[in-house]
């Protein structure tokens, strides 16, 4: 959702009134209800949600794991993120401000990661899916939400870098990074002028490599 290339990042002033729109509101909801029925939540799972915006995908996954790292690119966002969390009253998510196109990952591993309608905004969104996979746990999962292929008409009053996403291409790739059991499913459709904008959410497991010393 935030995670942007450059020094002053676009989403800071947007971050206030971000949560207003209905729209993103029912996206999130359709998200959230979605990885339940792919992903085996446990009570005692640390997340890593990136391009976690205003942290409204978080809250509601917070309640069905152990802790979140909520991560953004945007300082605005991240404030209105936490804004969100002291009114929610939850203390089990830490925020950090995260441009893994850039910064250094962090130090951990995760037993799933969470990315939802960020990766278009990403120019090597390969590399970043890369990095994502990188932090995961042994067994952990990757979820990604993102726009599907469409005309460029949905961002037509922005330029970004990818006008969605095949899923089952993206999928193949997730395989071929050694990720397993890759499955989606269209979580959601955004209504914009009047056309409907499929969102699918695909996962996929990091595969245990017992003979792998690093895992």
């Amino acid at each position: 959702m935030t995670a942007l290339n450059g020094a002053r990042n676009p989403f800071d002033e947007r971050a206030a009134a971000w949560d207003q729109n209905p729209s993103r509101r029912a996206l999130t909801a359709a998200i959230a209800d979605t990885l339940q029925a792919l992903v085996p939540f446990q009570p005692g799972m640390r997340l890593l949600e990136y391009g976690c915006g205003t942290a409204a995908l978080s809250l509601r996954l917070a309640g069905r794991v152990g802790g979140i790292v909520a991560a953004d690119a945007s300082a605005g966002m991240l404030e209105q993120a936490r804004k969100n969390i002291v009114a929610a009253g939850n203390g089990n998510i830490r925020l950090l401000r995260l441009d893994l196109t850039r910064d250094p990952p962090p130090g951990e591993r995760y037993d799933g990661i969470v990315s939802a309608m960020t990766l278009h905004h990403i120019e090597d969104a390969p590399a970043l899916l890369r990095r994502l996979a990188d932090l995961l746990a042994p067994g952990g999962f990757l979820a990604i939400a993102d726009l599907c292929l469409e005309d460029g008409s949905f961002h037509a009053d922005g330029v970004v870098p990818h006008y969605g996403f095949d899923p089952a291409g993206l999928a193949a790739v997730l395989t071929e990074m050694g990720l397993a059991n890759p499955r989606w499913r269209i979580a959601h459709r955004l209504n914009r002028n009047g056309r409907d904008y499929p969102v699918f959410l695909l996962c996929a497991e990091h595969a245990r490599r017992l003979t792998d010393p690093s895992c």
